[in-house]
């Protein structure tokens, strides 16, 4: 489904989308919205002044401790303005409702894993100009991470943060199964089933203690660009037959299956 108007996003691990950056609200008029423009009508006002209106936010959920805090600063900084916002995470199928029935929201917040289908869809507007009228520096974001939300060269979203994966391990478990903390490494893929299979422990059909968790299917893309492969090809084509890919997914699943007996 595809509405005729554009909605601005941003976007990283997860991405936040800027979508009144020259003002709050805007025209509700059919046809491509502005970049200042949001699917919410109002009055609008820059940001820099005493903006009204109202931002209507889809994804960012607003239930947990940090979201809140964030929607309570902006209340506050601009309290002519009202935000409204979904509860929960991004929904695609919420997301694509609303753009059909001509009302999407004016910032969208989802992963970047999603940014280059609706770039792609023409679903979502690129956020050059508002990141020059904000004065954004994206220098400050490492380059792979400016790479994540552009599309044939233009900026469609704002990274928010990364995400540092660590092993956590068990001494004990470690220690009766007589392995050292130095063999939980993912460098060396067959030493690590290898260790994952000391690690394994069940009475039984009763398991007792896993050897390792690759973390699917969340971690897979981190498998696979570990073993050199880019789920994403330059141009936004999907690229999940890579065979490097599909190798990662086998050695992942397999240790997964390992871990249930199998």
């Amino acid at each position: 489904m595809r509405s005729n108007r554009l909605v601005p996003l941003a976007a990283f691990g997860l991405v936040l989308t800027l979508g009144a950056c020259a003002g709050v609200g805007g025209s509700s008029s059919s046809g491509p919205a502005p970049a200042a423009s949001g699917g919410s009508g109002g009055s609008g006002g820059a940001f820099g002044g005493s903006p009204s209106g109202a931002l209507n936010v889809m994804g960012f959920g607003g239930e947990d401790e940090v979201a809140k805090a964030r929607i309570d600063a902006f209340s506050a900084a601009y309290p002519g303005v009202k935000v409204t916002h979904n509860k929960g995470d991004f929904n695609a199928q919420q997301f694509l409702t609303a753009l059909a029935s001509g009302n999407p929201p004016d910032l969208v917040y989802m992963d970047r894993n999603l940014l280059g289908t609706y770039a792609a869809k023409g679903a979502v507007q690129p956020l050059g100009q508002c990141i020059t009228d904000q004065g954004i520096d994206t220098s400050q974001y490492r380059e792979a991470a400016m790479a994540s939300v552009t599309y044939k060269g233009k900026p469609y979203g704002i990274p928010e943060f990364y995400v540092v994966m660590s092993n956590l391990i068990d001494g004990n478990s470690l220690q009766r199964a007589g392995v050292t903390a130095a063999e939980i490494q993912t460098k060396d893929w067959p030493a690590l089933e290898a260790t994952a299979k000391k690690l394994f422990a069940a009475q039984g059909s009763k398991l007792q203690r896993i050897g390792y968790d690759p973390k699917l299917p969340e971690a897979f893309p981190l498998w696979a660009m570990a073993n050199g492969a880019e789920l994403v090809k330059p141009d936004g084509a999907p690229n999940l037959n890579d065979p490097k890919a599909v190798e990662a997914l086998d050695f992942a699943a397999k240790l997964v299956a390992e871990d249930h007996g199998s």
